[in-house]
């Protein structure tokens, strides 16, 4: 008994990697704290050392598949709604299942890769050390086309610590176009025309878009009017969009008188002046003082008559006139503008109006 209380069983690591070596107490011997890769698989063999009864022998051998510990992957990003052009960072934590015992690695290392449904978006981003047990790697990117992604990210794993995928995560990247059937139309003075024009959202946008017309660079404020109903639209609709230009007018203040004619004197004028004419004395028949008299009373008529008539004036129109819409080709500016994610987001589009008379 004591000879065989003395005896040992050393353990080895494909028969040539010594392990360690125990006491044999009641026919077993028990080795601790032994720590094996867990990349690869271990062939562990015990060789019993005899005593003066027992003779040497070796164990049949232990097949030992290494098992790495489990990790969750935690994705999140900075914004779940964005813009076009605006960046996003996204940040993964890799945290082991179970508590790491203190002989063990204590932070799962490696790296991760950044997905946006298949498109990857990232390179290798080594993880670093976190809060607690945990690791922790992001990545920065720039912008994202308009639309809806399902981000992920892929934890490649450690020598202790297995390979995982992150949580699905869904990310918006609002945007909408505005489009209108023709790009060129023709419209006469005083005529309306209606186009009809698509707001298309994408990456999900179902908020109110608004939309409005005016003319780029007019020639004079009002030449041309354009409206869209309705003018706003819920993520995807159509509107329509009426065009209406104006007609020269002329106005006049008196009735015009008949193509040819010639200003005359009024009737009363004509006939005031007449009568002056009558009093006009001939020859020198009375005195002086007479004669001075009767010339002031012909003035003084023939001024009354010319001032019944008016001098150099007549009844010729007076016009106030407008040139309408001005001939030739302008351009409207359509703008379609909507509030994605707190930032104002804005697209034009554009229509050539060729006004002829």
């Amino acid at each position: 008994e004591g000879a065989e209380t003395e005896a040992r069983a050393s353990f080895y690591d494909m028969g040539t990697t010594l392990l360690g070596t125990a006491v044999i107490s009641n026919n077993t011997a028990i080795l601790t704290g032994v720590t094996l890769s867990a990349t690869a698989a271990h062939t562990v063999t015990a060789v019993y050392s005899g005593d003066a009864t027992y003779s040497a022998s070796v164990s049949s051998p232990l097949l030992l598949q290494g098992t790495l510990a489990p990790v969750t992957v935690t994705l999140v990003a900075s914004s779940a709604i964005l813009t076009p052009e605006q960046p996003v960072t996204l940040t993964a934590t890799v945290t082991p299942v179970n508590t790491p015992p203190l002989t063990a690695e204590q932070h799962p290392s490696g790296f991760i890769l950044f997905y946006a449904s298949s498109i990857l978006i990232s390179g290798q981003e080594p993880v670093l050390v976190g809060l607690g047990n945990s690791g922790i790697a992001s990545t920065f990117v720039p912008h994202l086309p308009a639309g809806q992604y399902v981000l992920t990210a892929q934890y490649s794993g450690d020598p202790t610590y297995g390979a995982a995928v992150s949580n699905a995560l869904n990310l918006q990247v609002e945007d909408f176009t505005i489009s209108c059937s023709t790009a060129n139309i023709n419209m006469a003075q005083g005529s309306t025309q209606n186009v009809s024009c698509n707001v298309a959202s994408l990456g999900g946008l179902t908020g109110p878009i608004q939309v409005i017309c005016a003319e780029q660079n007019p020639p004079q404020n009002g030449a041309i009017a354009c409206t869209f109903s309705p003018s706003i639209v819920n993520g995807t609709g159509a509107t329509t969009l009426t065009v209406v230009t104006t007609k020269g007018i002329a106005a006049a203040n008196e009735q015009p008188r008949k193509p040819g004619s010639r200003p005359w004197p009024a009737a009363g004028g004509v006939a005031l002046a007449f009568a002056g004419l009558l009093l006009t004395p001939i020859g020198r028949r009375a005195r002086w003082t007479r004669e001075r008299a009767v010339t002031r009373v012909v003035l003084a008529l023939l001024f009354a008559g010319l001032a019944i008539t008016g001098i150099g004036c007549s009844n010729a129109v007076t016009l106030n006139s407008s040139a309408g819409t001005p001939l030739g080709v302008h351009t409207l500016k359509i703008t379609a503008a909507a509030d994605v994610n707190t930032v104002t987001e804005s697209h034009n589009a554009y229509l050539t109006v060729n006004v002829t008379p």
